[in-house]
C-alpha cells in the first residue's frame, strides 16, 4: 500500500476552511515522482487536483474531485486528503503508467464530434443533443473515473423531462463517444459503467412502427403530396416506393436514377453507425411509374444536379419537410402521422407479402436483426400464416362418416 503524506494545511477540513479562498491551488504535495496533489480553496466546498510532469519539460492539471469540506468523503464523489492522494496518482499513470493527460467526459465528445465529421455523420443532431443534456459536473469527469452512480443520477435526472425515445437517442449517441474514447485509449476500462448505466430504457416505448398506414391511405398521401408541389410529391413518392430516409433521398443525385427495363436508384446509404463503410450506394428498385416521372423531371439537368431538390433547388433537409408534410396529413384527415410511417409501412407491407428479410434490409440499409426487434409484431404474424401452411387439414365433412372396407 503506497506511503500516505502528511500536510499540516491540507488533511482536515478545518486546517483547510481556515485558508483564505483564492484561484491559486493550495499545497503541491508530491505523491510520487512527477505527481503533485493541489487544493484549490473555493467559496463552497474545495477541490482536489493533479498537477503531473509529462516527461517533455511541460505539466498538465486536471481537477479530479471534490473535498470533503462540508460533507464526508465517500471516496467517489468526495474526498478525504488521503483519498485524494491515491485517486492522484490513478489518474495520473491511469492503467499503463501513461503520462498524457486523461480525457475527460467533454474531450471525448469532442473526439466524437471529429470523427463524425470525418464519417460524414449527424454532427448536428447527435453531438447538439448531449451538449444540451450534459451537466458542467459530468462534462468535467475522467472517462476513466466515470462511476455507474455518476451516470445513473445523471439518467435519473433526465427521465420525466424527455420522451424515453428521445432519452434513447441520446444515451446512443453519448455511449458512442464514450466506446469511441475507450477504443483510443488504453487507460480507459470501465466501458461496462455505461452500458449499465444508459441502458434499459428501450423496452418502456412502443416504436413507431404503430404509424403503418394501408395501401389507400398511402396514395390519399402521395395524390396530396403532389397537390402541395410537384418537387415535394416526387420525394414524397420516392419515399414510400423505397422505404428509404429522407437524409439518403436528398443526397439522390439525376445520375442515380437507372430507367432502364428494371428501374431503379443507386441510393446513397445511411450514416449511421462507426467506421467508415465500404459500401457507398446501393441499387433499390422503383416502379416504371416513377421512373418515367422523375426523368420526366430532370430532364436537361446535369447528371451531378439533385434528382429532388425542393422548389428552390437547394436540398431537402431534416426539418424542412416536416411543415409541408403535415399540412398533407391534416389535410386528409391523418393528423399526427410522420414521414417515417413511409418507412414503416414499406417494410411491413414487403414482410406481409414474403419478402425475405434480409431482401428487406438491404433495400431499406438496415439489418435483418433491428428489422426484427422493430416489427416482430408483423414478423411473427407473417410466420405464423406460413407455418399453417404446413399444418394437417381436416378431411372433407363428406366423408367424416364413411369406413373404408378392409382389402
Amino acid at each position: 500500500m503506497a506511503r500516505h503524506l502528511r500536510h499540516s494545511q491540507l488533511e482536515t477540513r478545518s486546517a483547510r476552511l481556515a485558508l483564505p479562498v483564492r484561484t491559486k491551488p493550495y499545497g503541491s504535495v508530491k505523491v510520487a515522482r512527477g505527481i503533485l496533489l493541489q487544493y484549490r480553496r473555493n467559496d463552497g466546498a474545495g477541490s482536489w487536483s493533479v498537477k503531473v510532469a509529462n516527461g517533455k519539460g511541460g505539466h498538465w492539471t486536471q481537477r479530479i474531485g471534490a473535498a470533503d469540506d462540508f460533507e464526508d468523503a465517500d471516496n467517489r464523489h468526495v474526498f478525504d486528503f488521503f483519498q485524494a492522494q491515491a485517486l492522484a496518482r490513478k489518474v495520473a499513470r491511469g492503467s499503463e503508467h501513461e503520462t498524457a493527460k486523461p480525457l475527460t467526459v467533454r474531450d471525448a465528445i469532442g473526439r466524437y464530434e471529429r470523427d463524425l465529421v470525418r464519417r460524414g455523420g449527424d454532427v448536428a443532431n447527435n453531438v447538439k443533443r448531449i451538449h444540451k443534456h450534459l451537466t458542467k459536473a459530468l462534462a468535467d469527469k475522467v472517462v476513466a473515473l466515470l462511476t455507474e452512480d455518476d451516470l445513473t443520477t445523471w439518467h435519473n435526472s433526465l427521465i420525466g423531462t424527455m420522451k424515453p425515445a428521445s432519452l434513447v437517442r441520446l444515451f446512443k449517441a453519448f455511449k458512442a463517444a464514450l466506446n469511441l474514447a475507450a477504443r483510443n485509449d488504453r487507460t480507459i476500462r470501465n466501458a461496462d459503467v455505461w452500458r449499465h448505466a444508459l441502458s434499459g430504457i428501450q423496452d418502456t416505448f412502443g416504436t413507431r412502427n404503430k404509424q403503418v398506414l394501408s395501401e389507400a391511405d398511402i396514395y390519399r398521401v402521395i395524390t396530396a403530396a403532389y397537390e402541395e408541389g410537384q418537387q415535394f410529391g416526387l420525394l414524397i413518392e420516392v419515399l414510400t416506393e423505397t422505404g428509404t430516409r429522407i437524409s439518403q433521398a436528398a443526397r439522390l443525385i439525376v445520375a442515380d436514377l437507372k430507367d432502364g427495363a428494371n428501374p431503379r436508384l443507386i441510393m446513397p446509404v445511411s450514416r449511421k453507425g462507426r467506421g467508415v463503410r465500404k459500401i457507398t450506394h446501393r441499387p433499390v428498385p422503383i416502379t416504371a411509374g416513377l421512373a418515367t416521372k422523375l426523368k420526366l423531371a430532370t430532364k436537361g439537368k446535369a447528371k451531378s444536379a439533385l434528382l429532388l431538390p425542393k422548389p428552390d433547388g437547394t436540398q431537402w433537409v431534416r426539418d424542412n419537410h416536416r411543415l409541408p408534410f403535415r399540412l398533407v396529413v391534416e389535410r386528409i384527415g391523418l393528423p399526427g402521422i410522420t414521414v417515417y410511417a413511409l418507412r414503416h409501412s414499406m417494410v411491413v407491407r414487403s414482410i406481409l407479402r414474403g419478402v425475405p428479410l434480409r431482401v428487406i434490409a438491404a433495400t431499406v440499409d438496415s439489418s435483418t436483426g433491428e428489422l426484427e426487434r422493430t416489427y416482430s409484431a408483423y414478423v411473427l404474424d407473417h410466420a405464423d400464416e406460413i407455418a399453417r401452411k404446413g399444418l394437417l387439414e381436416a378431411p372433407p365433412a363428406e366423408a367424416a362418416n364413411v369406413v373404408p372396407l378392409r382389402p
